[in-house]
């Protein structure tokens, strides 16, 4: 079988030869690019070229739509240390300002949210009330191109709302924002909801199986409470909406979710990817199978911070083995990374991964 069909299979619940394995490595190259550390061997490669090289699948996400929106006027204004962007509408302008990281590259950190005033409620709701979503067929059918047989292309969606509009305040202004301003707050979260369900709606005319509908909450910042009322009700609809044109839903859990895995089993996400067992997360593989709903595939089970130094090779290939276990016991396990593949990692640790799923990883007998 090929690494799309390895994929494909394990997420639709079908037999295959072997585990799926696929790391993440957009950071890493973007970074090692900017820095000009990419190793002499791989240079002038693409990183789809250098995944295969590893002898990784690839996991390439592609958007899903494009957005467009007439009533908005974005302007940026550059220095060197990062950038303001501005948002004139007919209502009003809002801004938001970022710091950027030149060792990272260029990273940017946002340093000034759009909400900083009651009065910019009003802004930032006739935004996303003007937002427009068309489906990015033809994007998405091009990357499929560049991966061929070697990987799978998803479909991204903007983020679910609660993570919407936490990156209008920032955490601690959105913690005062729920109690002083709850009805304001609501309405935002509506509006970002609506627009989810018609992102979801465009996304679903592309040609993709997998549609990830967004990413990042994690129990640290996200109670399960908040979780409920404001994530699980729109899960939920995308759900309903992406099932019934026959794809499925994934959401990128990277951090804590220990507490809220009850309600990720009631949210209609098939795939969870991207999950980070302990020591970096607060759960353990095994537990999170144990507690998440049997439906749900997940993709992850290897902490990025082990492919960097402070770990022995013994230690790293027996916890590899250990995932590899996991997978072959549960069959619902694509094997990959929990995040990204830093920009300090030993590719090598990459390697080391691919040889094992080769000698070890195999649900049927391996071909001769």
């Amino acid at each position: 079988m090929t690494a799309k069909q390895r994929h494909l299979g394990t997420f639709l619940r079908q037999p295959v030869d072997r585990l799926a394995w696929a790391a993440n490595m957009d950071h890493w190259f973007n970074v090692s690019r900017a820095n000009e550390t990419i190793p002499d061997k791989y240079e002038g490669w693409k990183l789809h070229d250098i995944q295969r090289d590893l002898g990784s699948g690839i996991w390439q996400r592609v958007s899903a739509v494009q957005e467009a929106s007439c009533s908005v006027k974005i302007f940026t204004v550059r220095s060197d240390e990062g950038e303001e962007r501005f948002f004139e509408t007919s209502v009003g302008t809002v801004s938001e300002k970022y710091t950027v990281a030149h060792d990272l590259a260029a990273t940017r950190f946002r340093t000034e949210w759009m909400i900083k005033r009651p009065e910019d409620f009003r802004v930032v709701q006739y935004m996303v009330e003007s937002m427009e979503y068309v489906a990015n067929t033809e994007g998405f059918e091009e990357m499929e191109r560049e991966v061929g047989e070697d990987g799978i292309v998803l479909a991204v969606c903007p983020s679910e709302p609660i993570m919407s509009v936490v990156h209008c305040f920032g955490l601690v202004q959105f913690s005062y924002a729920l109690q002083d301003c709850p009805s304001e707050v609501d309405a935002l979260f509506q509006a970002h909801g609506r627009k989810a369900v018609e992102a979801a709606r465009a996304a679903a005319q592309t040609p993709s199986l997998v549609v990830n509908t967004g990413g990042n909450i994690e129990a640290q910042n996200i109670s399960p409470s908040l979780y409920k009322r404001y994530a699980l009700p729109v899960f939920q609809e995308l759900g309903e909406v992406l099932h019934a044109a026959g794809k499925l839903q994934q959401y990128h859990f990277d951090g804590f979710i220990k507490p809220l895995i009850p309600l990720i089993s009631q949210s209609q996400i098939d795939l969870i990817e991207g999950f980070t067992p302990l020591p970096v997360g607060d759960t353990t593989l095994e537990e999170l199978f144990s507690a998440l709903d049997p439906s749900v595939v997940v993709q992850g089970g290897i902490p990025s911070t082990l492919l960097c130094h402070g770990t022995d090779d013994d230690e790293f290939e027996a916890f590899v083995l250990n995932v590899i276990r996991i997978g072959l016991e549960t069959r619902r396990l694509v094997l990959g990374l929990g995040d990204n593949t830093p920009p300090d990692a030993n590719l090598d640790r990459l390697r080391t991964v691919s040889r094992l799923v080769e000698e070890h990883g195999w649900l049927q007998d391996p071909p001769r």
